[in-house]
């Protein structure tokens, strides 16, 4: 009986044995799949420790802020050496905050950085935070291109068209004054100062105005 106990015994401390193996196994797998994707990414990411230390940092972290090569186990401001991502970080790690933020990295060549950082819990209890930064360098450098040409764009058109209403507002304006010259003679005491042509058309046109209404007064004389 006691040799039947014991052999059941070894054979649940082999199988436990077996199991735990396995969930290592496993556990070493998805930790290196894990890393493999954080290591493809092409933004930043940042993991940071309740401590302060860097607990992981990718290769396109290290490329943004310039760093060394290894960051784990360094202080946040070793590794990202900017006083405002500083201050977020901690903030994630101390009070639990998530943000969303901008910053400039410089001075030349300057580098616009945006970056989220949330905390992530373990046990109920904040145990670090993680911060994943993207490069919008030329994001913002093509919005400010499409500002200039929107303005520029704009200037350009306003010229012609301000020429262009101030032509239709004068030929308006000749004709009212036209009209008015017609029915009180071509007195050039009544006409504003027109351009030539404008004047020369209302002259004209009075003119002939005046002719007709002599001709109609000598038929009715005679």
């Amino acid at each position: 009986d006691m040799d039947a106990v014991e052999r059941k015994q070894r054979i649940e401390l082999r199988r436990r044995a077996e199991q735990t193996e396995q969930r290592l196994q496993q556990s070493d797998a998805q930790r290196i799949l894990l890393e493999t994707v954080i290591a493809a990414m092409g933004e930043g990411v940042l993991v940071v420790g309740r401590t302060g230390r860097v607990l992981l940092a990718n290769p396109r972290l290290r490329e943004l802020f310039s760093a060394p090569a290894s960051l784990e186990g360094r202080s946040l401001l070793e590794a990202v050496r900017h006083a405002e991502v500083v201050d977020a970080i901690e903030s994630a790690v101390s009070e639990g905050l998530a943000q969303v933020r901008e910053v400039t990295l410089g001075p030349a060549p300057e580098r616009q950085l945006r970056f989220s950082v949330a905390p992530f819990p373990s046990r109920d209890e904040r145990d670090g935070a993680v911060a994943v930064f993207r490069d919008v360098t030329e994001v913002r450098r093509i919005e400010a291109v499409r500002r200039d040409f929107v303005a520029n764009a704009s200037h350009e058109l306003k010229t012609p068209l301000t020429a262009i209403r101030g032509f239709a507002e004068t030929c308006s304006s000749c004709r009212a004054s036209r009209a008015a010259a017609c029915r009180c003679g071509p007195s050039r005491s009544l006409l504003p100062s027109w351009p030539s042509a404008c004047f020369a058309n209302s002259t004209r046109g009075c003119a002939r105005a005046n002719s007709r209404a002599t001709s109609r007064s000598t038929a009715q004389a005679a």
